[in-house]
């Protein structure tokens, strides 16, 4: 049995057709689809956020952009907020959580922000969308387009970007995709803690489980097509892809070693993978310490760090 809804106009009349039309023709969207037209359904563009503790920004809200993108995006939460409204006089630091994050995740990195000289905005995406391989937008190409909007309108000409987890690869590949489109490098400092730059040797087996699990699984397998992309311009792999001429990159990761295994890692991404080759050859400098995955958030070494290497960029 097919189901089909029908729009009748108010004054109840239908108009002529002046040809046949075949209503098997008229496909309706996948869902893969729908989620990307719905992206910018309901995206928000600067909306002010006073309040990181509410309910909108917490830990159920960034499980239901992991597992259930369609309720998440009905929910109408996602895009670039504010922390307080736009100030031409100071820079933007702009925050993308990880996989199954959520903004307050950053509590501790948004306090400890000089207000005088920064202002806070965040990033709040559905963690289990595709990241975006050409010629897909997906979550990487939605932040591209979002920071090319909010310069259209405001006219900031630099801002950074703090990334954590996943959000790494998010904003890595918003930052090329930004660049490619407007030939722009507003984007002066990435500040990566955490990211998988390797991939996740589990993502590998996406496919064999029994269930249909986030599409961001699968950009994140070890071999996938988005991080072939974020690093390279040839499928040879041999011309390794830099970010714009003033982005400077640098790196932060935890690092605990487990009483029962000799692998040394965060408890969530493996040091490898952390601390793959080719974003290390990118990267300024690189710095652990000693914390889980989610606990470097909270570092007070690691918030220091973040400050000294926003202030000596922006100096």
């Amino acid at each position: 049995m097919v189901s089909h809804d029908i729009l009748i106009p108010t004054d109840g009349r239908v108009p002529d057709l002046t040809e046949s039309v075949d209503v098997f023709e008229m496909v309706a969207r996948t869902p893969e689809e729908q989620r990307t037209f719905s992206l910018w359904a309901w995206t928000a563009q600067g909306e002010i956020c006073d309040d990181l503790d509410d309910a909108r920004f917490g830990p159920e809200a960034g499980a239901r952009g992991l597992w259930r993108i369609d309720d998440f995006m009905n929910d109408g939460v996602m895009g670039i907020y504010f922390m307080e409204p736009y100030d031409p006089d100071r820079i933007p630091v702009l925050f993308v959580h990880g996989i199954g994050g959520f903004p307050r995740e950053f509590s501790a990195l948004i306090d400890s922000l000089d207000r005088e000289r920064f202002q806070a905005w965040f990033y709040f995406y559905p963690s289990g969308f595709n990241l975006g391989f050409p010629p897909r937008g997906g979550i990487s190409g939605h932040l591209a387009a979002l920071i090319e909007r909010l310069e259209a309108k405001h006219g900031f000409s630099e801002m950074a970007i703090v990334a954590h987890s996943m959000g790494g690869l998010v904003a890595r590949g918003a930052i090329l995709r930004y660049h490619e489109r407007t030939q722009r490098s507003d984007v002066r400092l990435l500040i990566a803690i955490s990211t998988p730059w390797g991939g996740d040797v589990r993502s590998a087996h996406v496919g064999d489980t029994p269930v249909e699990l986030p599409l961001s699984f699968r950009d994140m397998n070890p071999g996938s097509d988005y991080l072939w992309w974020i690093f390279y311009d040839d499928e040879n792999r041999t011309a390794l892809k830099r970010l714009p001429p003033r982005t400077e990159f640098q790196m932060l990761f935890g690092c605990r070693k487990s009483s029962s295994s000799a692998v040394s890692d965060d408890g969530t991404v493996a040091r490898a993978s952390a601390l793959r080759m080719e974003a290390q050859q990118q990267a300024r400098a690189l710095r652990g310490y000693d914390d889980g995955h989610a606990g470097i958030l909270r570092d007070a070494n690691a918030i220091e760090r973040v400050n000294q290497l926003l202030s000596e960029r922006f100096d």
